[in-house]
């Protein structure tokens, strides 16, 4: 089933003054001095003024949380379509007067790594990717017009495709099967296909009159194709790295540009002849050239950093014997070449010196390699920023250590989203070897560099599974609570961070949807004036009774509450006594978390469900009245009698509702009542009821109380994105990406596509269960006496070992306090000195031969102690044995 996911960005805390990664692709409208379109691996493109010298930074937006891999500018100069790893096509219109978001064309199934716009329509545009599919997408919004694949009727593509080139009424395509394709696009069937490569063909150029195509290959060589003959007319092979990008602004492709992995860039001219056909380096750039592109004499290349380099382009004779009346050039179907010296910076590809004639497949034997680049530096560089490239994630999930480009590690808080700490030019895995401590925290996001920002993913899977106590991560911030004692959520602190602005705003909504309906709602009838007897001085029309939902919100968050994490004991005399054992059956170590109880007390019942998220479900249970056992083990009631109840008029109630997490979907338990998917739906269903119940308005608003939690500011700039993942699928699809501070302005667009189960959590405080993984967060133990201790063992017996279970964030010392429950009143009197010490000072736990802090969690003590599977093995002891 599909989910939502929900992503943010931590700024980098520098200016958006170009790119920070690789750039792939580059497009320039020769219009008003020109303007440059880039577009790389951090998701932005760029448009730059080529005006001047200084090439100066016009406006860049964000387009993809992944990368894109090419751009294509429309006919008309008004449009930059865009297709990346996210499977999106995109369309960014620069010049109109609402240029902030790009817009959704159309989507792949997989990856898409190219895009080509025709020359002489902006009707349409083709794409195509890993999907093997070839699509023609309508640029006016309507959608798909043609997909090519293997339900054509003449095929499609059988292998992922990485270039196109669109002549008229065609498309050609080609990829890793090395075979290219010409194909119709008025019926989508092939006309023909051209067999030469021998590996990836990464690029394709058609002439304006759709008579030749010339192809680069990772074969390391450039073919040129004749359509009408359908043969390839020559293979040219100056390059002797593979050949990833080809450029020309010749419409018969007689003078082109290729570019090759070592960074060289060459210029082929096949206007002169026999004599005169050449190809000379231009260029030399630091790496692999992933684009080019030509304007007004300048050559400009990108690489995979962040930097776009310009130089001087060469220029040839403009003599050309072999065109036509119309300009137009007659390539010679022989070539001849000769040997090259290494001195040489030109090579004629038709040289008389020695003669090797191939009717159809002519091939040079001119290499990049015997050629000296004429530049090997450029003269001018457009430069990029530094962009985080690495990144490790350290173990209380809130901090990430990270290298960029320039290799400076810092250190960033992904909550607070802010960097603490620069290490200048350090080594990554070093400083993380520093960092690094024993503390350990469920997984509840996942983070990523690939745009080089740090991006945080929310899944609903597992975003509710880290919980922790309140000192583990962070100092008291002045809460009336015991920061040793108390726990709470991170998932859920930072989406209350992210869309506090959101909740808010629905209060607001909740006051006004309020004094419109007071507003309508009809006032006393005055029948002072009406002429009967008996009719009363005045009459008000009835009030429907105010309902408990109004005056008191029952819903609360199971498990995941910031406040007492283990729930008070509940005294139940049909509660087994006898040990649960390893052939199966509950735990003492389950029950139901209430808001308002605290790991200071005791377990609930054996019978109690299992609801907490991060295994605040699975806390330790009648540690009371078992405390009072006999030294058999037997159970017998607590001092003073039966505790009393956990449950307060705080306690949850049985939800009414439920969510199916992985459809991202909200069922509301009434019978007969329609599935609820959206944040939208479940605010209108929730408000409208309120409305109804709530008559005099008393309650305010119908939103939950939000958990103690520290206050989290977030600046309104943090871009936040939604994204869908469906099963199978390559990449989750972009559906929203904006700033948090513009979720209140784009209110009617952004609550369409939240989930409802991030409703459920923000707004009614009650986490659906499918997303707690109660079972999934808790770890399973057994209690034993360690071999030198001389402490009884009320835990296990002849028939078998008493098998425990809690929630893996519950501290050891919780532990220790249920062991001493269990021994023998006048021993831990005894060991106590007369004195209300805690069982820390005179009681231990051995785990892997060493004794376990009690700071330390289960899920700490099995990672760094247990170290293996199954049930972990606690013994205890007395301190003073261990001396």
């Amino acid at each position: 089933m599909s989910r939502t996911l929900i992503r943010y960005v931590v700024p980098l805390q520098q200016k958006d003054e170009g790119h920070r990664m690789g750039v792939n692709s580059i497009v320039i409208d020769p219009n008003n001095d020109g303007t440059l379109y880039s577009a790389g691996r951090d998701g932005v493109i760029c448009a730059w003024d080529l005006g001047g010298h200084q090439h100066r930074l016009k406006r860049v937006i964000q387009v993809s949380t992944n990368w894109v891999n090419q751009i294509a500018l429309s006919h008309d100069r008004q449009s930059v379509y865009s297709c990346s790893n996210d499977t999106l096509v995109k369309v960014w219109r620069p010049n109109a007067w609402q240029n902030e978001q790009a817009e959704q064309i159309g989507m792949h199934r997989d990856y898409v790594k190219c895009v080509q716009a025709p020359e002489y329509t902006d009707e349409w545009i083709a794409t195509a990717g890993l999907d093997k599919d070839v699509v023609l997408w309508d640029t006016t919004g309507k959608g798909e017009r043609l997909r090519i694949n293997d339900s054509s009727v003449t095929g499609g593509m059988k292998q992922s495709v990485y270039s196109l080139a669109t002549a008229p009424n065609l498309i050609v395509s080609g990829g890793i099967e090395k075979v290219v394709r010409v194909w119709d696009i008025r019926s989508g069937q092939r006309v023909t296909k051209f067999i030469g490569h021998t590996d990836n063909v990464r690029a394709i150029l058609g002439s304006q009159d759709g008579k030749t195509f010339v192809t680069a290959s990772s074969d390391s060589t450039i073919k040129i194709w004749d359509l009408a003959t359908g043969r390839c007319a020559h293979t040219l092979t100056m390059h002797t790295d593979p050949v990833w990008c080809l450029a020309s602004e010749h419409p018969r492709l007689a003078v082109f540009h290729s570019g090759d992995r070592s960074g060289i860039v060459v210029k082929a001219d096949l206007r002169s002849g026999h004599n005169d056909g050449e190809y000379v380096a231009v260029c030399r750039d630091r790496a692999g050239v992933n684009s080019i592109a030509l304007h007004d004499g300048k050559l400009f290349t990108t690489t995979s950093a962040s930097d776009i380099s310009r130089w001087q382009d060469q220029k040839f004779t403009e003599d050309d014997p072999f065109a036509d009346d119309h300009g137009e050039v007659d390539l010679p179907s022989r070539l001849i070449t000769r040997p090259i010296a290494p001195s040489d910076r030109r090579v004629s590809a038709y040289s008389t010196t020695s003669i090797a004639s191939v009717e159809d497949d002519a091939q040079t034997d001119a290499s990049a390699d015997s050629l000296k680049p004429l530049c090997t530096e450029p003269e001018a560089v457009i430069r990029g920023l530094a962009g985080l490239t690495a990144h490790v994630m350290l173990p209380d999930r809130s901090q990430v250590l990270t290298s960029d480009t320039h290799g400076h590690v810092k250190l960033w808080d992904i909550i607070r989203c802010i960097s603490t700490r620069d290490f200048g030019k350090a080594d990554l895995d070093d400083t993380s070897a520093v960092l690094q401590t024993a503390l350990a925290i469920g997984g509840w996001c996942s983070v990523n560099t690939r745009v080089g920002a740090l991006t945080v993913e929310l899944d609903p899977r597992n975003v509710l599974d880290g919980e922790t106590y309140f000192d583990q991560v962070m100092a008291n911030q002045g809460l009336d609570v015991d920061t040793a004692n108390q726990r709470f959520n991170i998932g859920k602190w930072i989406l209350y961070g992210l869309f506090k602005r959101l909740v808010n705003h629905e209060r607001e909504l909740d006051m006004v949807a309020l004094q419109k309906r007071k507003d309508r709602r009809p006032g006393k009838l005055d029948l002072s004036q009406v002429g009967h007897n008996n009719a009363p001085d005045a009459l008000q029309t009835p009030r429907a009774g105010v309902s408990a939902f109004a005056s008191k919100n029952p819903y609360s968050t199971p498990g995941a509450a910031i406040g007492l994490a283990t729930p008070m004991p509940t005294y139940n005399p049909k509660t087994p006594t006898s040990a649960t054992r390893l052939s199966g059956g509950p735990d003492y170590f389950s029950g139901q978390h209430t808001p308002g109880s605290s790991d200071t007390a005791a377990a609930e019942a054996n019978s109690a469900p299992a609801v907490t998220p991060g295994g605040s479900a699975g806390f330790m249970k009648n540690m009371k009245w078992l405390r009072g056992g006999t030294k058999k083990g037997e159970a017998k009631p607590n001092k003073g009698g039966a505790p009393s109840s956990a449950a307060s008029d705080t306690a949850p109630v049985a939800s009414q509702s439920n969510i199916t997490t992985s459809a991202g979907s909200f069922t509301n338990g009434l019978a007969g009542s329609p599935t609820v998917k959206t944040w939208a739906e479940l605010v209108q269903r929730r408000r409208k009821d309120w409305l109804e119940n709530d008559d005099e308005g008393k309650s305010g608003s119908w939103i939950a109380p939000q958990d103690l939690m520290p206050s989290l500011d977030l600046p309104a700039s943090i871009m936040i994105s939604l994204a869908d993942f469906h099963p199978g699928q390559g990449e989750a699809q972009d559906i929203y990406r904006g700033a948090i501070g513009n979720l209140v302005t784009d209110y009617d667009a952004v609550t369409q596509k939240l989930p409802a189960w991030l409703a459920q959590i923000l707004l009614l405080n009650e986490p659906p269960p499918q997303m707690l993984n109660t079972e999934q967060n808790k770890h399973y133990f057994s209690f034993a006496p360690h071999a030198d201790t001389s402490l009884p063992d009320p835990f296990n017996g002849s028939a078998g070992i008493m098998r425990l279970g809690a929630a893996r964030s519950l501290r050891i010392r919780k532990a220790l306090s249920y062991i001493s429950q269990r021994l023998d009143d006048d021993l831990v009197q005894r060991e106590r000195a007369g004195q209300d010490a805690l069982d820390e000072t005179w009681l231990e736990i051995i785990c892997g031969g060493r004794p376990v802090d009690p700071d330390w969690t289960l899920l700490m003590t099995r990672r760094h102690l247990w170290k293996q599977g199954g049930d972990m093995r606690l013994e205890y002891r007395l301190k003073r044995e261990a001396r």
